[in-house]
């Protein structure tokens, strides 16, 4: 299957007529924490435009990132349930996610990531995908990849949009309306999922449901040309059941519920000094999250809540039209409260980048950060990235960076495994790639990367608490294609080789396959544009066998899953949109014993003003 896969995503780009001295189209980059060209940036990114996420229909997150090359996705049931992204096969928490330039985690968890479950996609108009590290620019996690999400903003006076869908066991609601008048802006937009779910527990006969209420606003102020106020408020409140253990601690079909709510507040000021040569930003966020799950069977409840405050500065210097600084500072102050835990830590940062156009082909990103922890003390890491366009075509890219990850609240203050002589989690990370452009829009690209883990935090059964004593590796090629095989048909797709293992030689699983990590990844994806109202779409996305854990004792069986699409326009303004998920009724597993959706569909209706 993955041969199949990956000749169909390919087969039409190398039988296209002889590519032509075409320019690429320039896709411009914010993630970087100034805009600067996908050509300049000198690492793997994917990037998603509104009209883009529209047309997948993906009302998750995750199952859009999952469409770009090297990632899996694990969840422990349905709609809801814990999920988890890995990026190059390095493990949860060791990716970034950042929405509209605030870093989100949970300080409470065990990692101190987040529920990639429940990350809805709501009044999103924009996700970039960056694969490998940058933690220079953004600090701790940033090491397997970084996704940044920018929700939507005002483009005239007034303008709202609504959208409808699902079925008779799901359904997803979304409105939102803002404008953009003189010097203000502001935006309202709202969310809501209520689906019956399927069994979490794999073969079990009750439903896990989920239920999820949103609501964001968004105020600008330009107090000048040059100069202005930003602040946005964001609440998910999040209501799930789940399959946990029974009074005999096995994993059964039980009824155990949880709710997760979510605030987040930013406030953020931009100005412009020395002729515009210099922006800065500056940014103020404050966020909690507040859990429980319910263990019925041992009529137990498990309250948590994380806090993060965050301060970010962000200087951007032009000091030619080939040299620009990058520059900043960041402090961050997370605390974790649960039974018998209530502590804090902070982690102060500072940072810089320069980017060097060397010549009108070759560009160079220098970047190095300073991070001092109350608990660990000081940390620098550094990269390289270089771009060089071969000709307007062709476009060879490489970087050389470190990535690290602060070990979490839990792991130093756990009560029965806490350790606070933990050090920071290293990885060192190399990648070559190429790209290639043609005509028809269409485009060719292989990448070879490697990553080395050290120090890497494993709970030790040695001494029942958290240690550096993991060490991991992994490296792979990815290939990715895309072209327009007439005016109206568009092909894409894409095939990652991954071979991530346990690198530590003192280990029982020495050379062992990391968990939950499959070695073939492929996607491939079709869109006709059959008349000027009616789209019609289909994607494959393939995984390859893997293990549940690094012990390699239980086997993850690979699995197809097929998604159809139609969109059609009834005008300008209003649009029925359809879709049937999983179309085979692929059985599958992501997580051990855990169940999986089935096939679905789903009707909607939306409409724009």
């Amino acid at each position: 299957m993955k041969t199949l896969l990956c000749g169909v995503a390919f087969a039409a780009l190398l039988t296209s007529p002889a590519l032509a001295d075409d320019t690429p189209q320039e896709v411009i980059v914010t993630l970087t924490r100034e805009p600067v060209a996908l050509s300049k940036v000198g690492q793997s990114v994917t990037t998603f435009d509104s009209a883009a996420i529209e047309r997948n229909q993906s009302v998750y997150l995750k199952d859009l990132i999952a469409r770009t090359p090297s990632v899996s996705i694990a969840q422990t049931g349905g709609p809801g349930q814990a999920g988890t992204a890995r990026f190059r096969a390095a493990e949860s928490d060791r990716s970034l996610f950042i929405v509209d330039g605030v870093k989100l985690g949970d300080p409470s968890m065990i990692g101190g990531g987040l529920n990639l479950g429940l990350l809805a996609l709501n009044d999103v108009e924009r996700v970039e995908i960056l694969r490998g590290p940058l933690s220079t620019l953004w600090g701790s996690q940033a090491i397997g990849g970084v996704v940044a999400v920018t929700t939507r903003t005002p483009k005239r006076p007034l303008e709202a949009q609504m959208s409808v869908e699902g079925l008779d066991e799901y359904i997803v609601g979304k409105a939102g309306m803002g404008g953009k008048t003189g010097q203000l802006s502001w935006r309202l937009a709202a969310a809501y999922i209520d689906d019956d779910g399927v069994s979490s527990l794999r073969g079990g006969g009750e439903k896990d449901g989920f239920t999820q209420k949103h609501l964001n606003a968004y105020v600008h102020y330009a107090l000048s040309d040059t100069s202005g106020l930003r602040a946005r408020l964001a609440r998910t409140e999040s209501d799930y059941d789940f399959d946990g253990y029974n009074a005999a601690f096995q994993l059964a079909d039980t009824r155990d519920t949880g709710f997760q709510d979510e605030n987040l507040t930013s406030l953020g000021y931009y100005n412009q000094a020395f002729g515009g040569a210099l922006k800065q930003t500056f940014t103020l966020s404050y966020s909690t999250t507040k859990r429980s799950t319910s263990d019925l069977a041992n009529a137990t409840a498990y309250p948590f809540e994380g806090r993060q405050t965050s301060f970010d500065y962000t200087g951007a210097l032009t000091l030619s039209e080939a040299s620009k600084l990058v520059f900043g500072a960041s402090s961050e102050r997370t605390q974790a409260i649960a039974s018998g835990l209530n502590k804090r830590v902070t982690l102060n940062g500072l940072f810089a980048q320069w980017r060097q156009d060397v010549t009108q082909a070759l560009t160079i990103n220098a970047s190095v950060r300073y991070d001092d922890h109350s608990v660990f003390g000081g940390h620098t890491v550094g990269q390289i990235a270089v771009a060089y366009a071969l000709s307007p075509s062709l476009v060879l890219s490489s970087s050389l960076g470190q990535g690290f990850k602060a070990p979490s609240l839990y792991q130093f203050y756990d009560g029965w495994s806490g350790n606070l002589a933990l050090k920071p989690e290293d990885a060192t990370n190399f990648d070559l790639s190429v790209d290639y452009y043609g005509p028809n829009d269409s485009r060719l690209g292989v990448s070879l990367f490697g990553r080395k883990t050290d120090n890497q935090i494993d709970y030790d059964l040695s001494s029942f608490r958290y240690g550096n004593i993991a060490r991991t590796q992994a490296y792979g090629i990815e290939l990715e294609g895309e072209t327009k095989l007439t005016q109206n048909v568009r092909l894409s797709g894409n095939y990652s080789h991954i071979i991530a293992r346990d690198d530590a030689r003192t280990s029982a699983t020495f050379r062992n396959d990391l968990g939950r990590a499959p070695r073939h990844l492929a996607n491939a994806s079709v869109e006709w544009q059959a008349t000027e109202a009616l789209e019609l779409g289909a994607s494959v996305r393939y995984a390859g066998r893997s293990f549940e854990n690094i012990y390699n004792t239980r086997r993850l069986d690979a699995y197809t899953l097929l998604d159809l699409r139609a969109t059609y326009a009834l005008n300008d303004t209003v649009a029925l949109f359809g879709r049937v998920e999983n179309a085979t009724d692929e059985d599958y597993e992501t997580a051990a014993n855990y169940g999986s959706v089935g096939r679905r569909l789903w009707l909607g209706v939306r409409a724009k003003y």
